[in-house]
């Protein structure tokens, strides 16, 4: 089978939190109401950098502005008959934030922002790479 090849990206934003590192993910309505917790991440649109796609996404989805850290590798990746060629980086949130706050995405769902505590956090299973992407940087096991 050929896939079609989606280019797309993702920000781990990560904080020290007064009991650890933290990590900025939504919960997004799934199928069935279901909720589905994941990073802010998104396609990156024609003549666009995947620099300035991060940036955009991050801000799209959490209303977070950021700055990037560091990129820190690339993911290819099966989903619905699409590869998905993924960019990701370490974001720094430029500002405070609350602990968790309401936002309506780019997609005009209303989601819910948090920080997780990096050890624990879960995420949807095809994202799942990622976060330990986001722990080994933290942790310097990368």
């Amino acid at each position: 089978m050929n896939l079609r090849r989606v280019d797309k990206v993702t920000a781990i934003v990560l904080r020290e939190g007064t009991d650890g590192p933290e990590v900025l993910l939504f919960d997004h309505p799934g199928e069935n109401a279901r909720m589905i917790t994941q990073f802010p991440a998104g396609t990156i649109e024609p003549c666009e950098s995947p620099e300035t796609a991060v940036v955009r996404e991050l801000m799209e989805e959490t209303g977070v502005e950021g700055r990037i850290v560091e990129f820190i590798g690339e993911l290819e990746q099966e989903w619905q008959d699409q590869l998905w060629h993924r960019w990701l980086y370490i974001v720094e949130a430029v500002g405070d934030t609350k602990a968790a706050w309401p936002f309506h995405c780019d997609c005009g769902i209303p989601v819910i922002c948090k920080w997780s505590p990096l050890d624990t956090a879960t995420v949807h299973s095809i994202q799942m790479p990622w976060l330990e992407m986001g722990r080994s940087y933290y942790y310097g096991t990368g």
